[in-house]
């Protein structure tokens, strides 16, 4: 059984929950629920691969075959538990950097499921490889807020100067039109 069979099960588990009240206690930033994004391997190995694995090249020379996937959990300050939600599985074809291929699956996952997730009014949580201009404004895009790491330089070299400013640029012109719609 292909494992995105279960997605929708999943999804109906935390849909359940929150209509039943039972995600209030989750509630945290600006009344919000956090959704933590981060990437996991589940699979890796140098010997056994398959047409599905990523492929890293070690500083050996050697290959080492992977499953990815970035897995977005409900969490909150002072819960003892978190709430599995869908995940999304990185693709060969995403790259062979971690911070392509999580992305590109995060991106993914977004266009899938974040309009799903947008009644429960979301703050995403991650560390600085999401703290992308383009990322960030996808988030924005969804309603949602964000709380993302930042490194002193998170952006790949080959980002222009003028690119980021642009999408810096963008990202202040949405929050503005949230703060002037919300005090209108």
């Amino acid at each position: 059984m292909p494992p995105a069979t279960l997605y929708p099960v999943m999804a109906e588990i935390g849909d359940a929950l929150y209509q039943q009240g039972y995600l209030a206690g989750f509630r945290s930033i600006n009344d919000t629920l956090l959704i933590a994004l981060d990437g996991t391997d589940f699979f890796s190995s140098e010997k056994i691969s398959c047409a599905c694995c990523s492929e890293t090249r070690l500083k050996n020379d050697r290959v080492l075959y992977r499953h990815i996937a970035v897995t977005p959990v409900l969490v909150a300050p002072g819960q003892a538990k978190a709430i599995p939600l869908p995940p999304e599985v990185v693709q060969p074809h995403d790259g062979q950097d971690k911070q392509d291929c999580e992305l590109a699956a995060a991106a993914r996952w977004l266009a899938r499921w974040g309009e799903h997730y947008r009644p429960w009014r979301i703050t995403y949580l991650g560390d600085d490889l999401y703290c992308h201009p383009s990322h960030c404004l996808q988030v924005r895009a969804q309603q949602a807020d964000f709380l993302f790491s930042a490194s002193p330089n998170p952006m790949p070299r080959s980002t222009s100067g003028s690119a980021i400013s642009s999408a810096t640029s963008d990202l202040a012109a949405s929050y503005r039109r949230d703060a002037s719609a919300r005090s209108a």
